[in-house]
């Protein structure tokens, strides 16, 4: 297991534990090992919002989506953050980008919850 596995690994246990600076950190670490690990950023993502940093969550939602396009969870949680911040129409745009790439077998619920968002932001 490389080093940024097991920062990883560690980073979501933490996460698991509540622990939202310890996996900010080990997720940190794990991306210093591997900075193109998409599923990292997206996870210190979820942890800086837990610990009430959204601009940081943003940042973190965004790089995971530059890195890897198809990680769709990414562009809804986007959509979240955005709508978190007062900035709808960023909102909506992700949103839509979830709606582009989501398949209704795996995100059923989220799409209908993604277009009731979207109609209430316009």
């Amino acid at each position: 297991m490389s080093n940024a596995e097991e920062f990883y690994k560690k980073g979501l246990n933490a996460k698991q534990n509540r622990s939202w600076e310890l996996a900010i950190n080990y997720f940190s670490k794990s991306i210093e090992h591997n900075s193109a690990n998409a599923d990292a950023y997206y996870q210190r993502g979820v942890a800086h919002y837990w610990s009430d940093n959204l601009d940081k969550s943003i940042y973190d939602c965004r790089k995971c989506i530059e890195l890897k396009p198809e990680y769709v969870e990414a562009y809804f949680s986007l959509g979240r953050l955005y709508e978190k911040a007062g900035r709808a129409q960023d909102a909506i745009g992700s949103y839509n980008q979830f709606l582009e790439k989501a398949s209704s077998e795996d995100f059923a619920k989220k799409i209908t919850e993604a277009r009731a968002r979207i109609e209430k932001l316009q």
